[in-house]
């Protein structure tokens, strides 16, 4: 897929998705998946676009002690799903209807793959879990609380 999501694509946009377009703003938090113990924890914003068939989306991740991380992902619909990939992630997701989304992703140079179930739980707002698998062992329980802060389409300002 090229890095705009401009590949052959053959459907419209599932309205699921579009339902989450937007900045969100929040909070990801990390826990270890057998003892509950808080590995990690960082804030988020979380920029989605659409444009027709098309999908980007932009995570600025901030930690407490200064780091500070960008990832930057494209997508296009393929047979009812829309394939994403980008910043070493490749994966696919499904609308469960018009508020729930399910992402099922793999980390390219590591043995690791996810599932994140996004839901949104108001207008402005979401939650979302993420089971994380190193093989078929879950590793880590990934739990994030987010509002939309922002509801312009962004898609233009993370393909450019």
């Amino acid at each position: 897929m090229s890095q705009s999501g401009e590949d052959a694509v053959d459907s419209k946009m599932p309205g699921g998705i579009e339902a989450h377009a937007g900045v969100w703003e929040g909070t990801f938090t990390h826990r270890d998946a057998d003892t509950g113990e808080v590995r990690d924890r960082h804030r988020s914003w979380v920029e989605v676009g659409v444009r027709g068939d098309k999908y980007a989306q932009r995570n600025r991740y901030e930690w407490d002690d200064g780091r500070k991380e960008t990832l930057v992902f494209y997508g296009a619909v393929r047979n009812g799903r829309v394939e994403i990939a980008g910043s070493g992630v490749r994966g696919y997701a499904v609308c469960l209807d018009e508020g729930a989304v399910v992402f099922y992703g793999q980390k390219e140079a590591q043995a690791l793959s996810f599932v994140d179930v996004i839901t949104k739980t108001g207008e402005d707002a979401r939650a979302r879990t993420w089971q994380v698998f190193d093989g078929k062992r879950v590793c880590t329980i990934v739990h994030v609380v987010e509002r939309r802060v922002c509801t312009r389409d962004v898609y233009d300002e993370i393909a450019q």
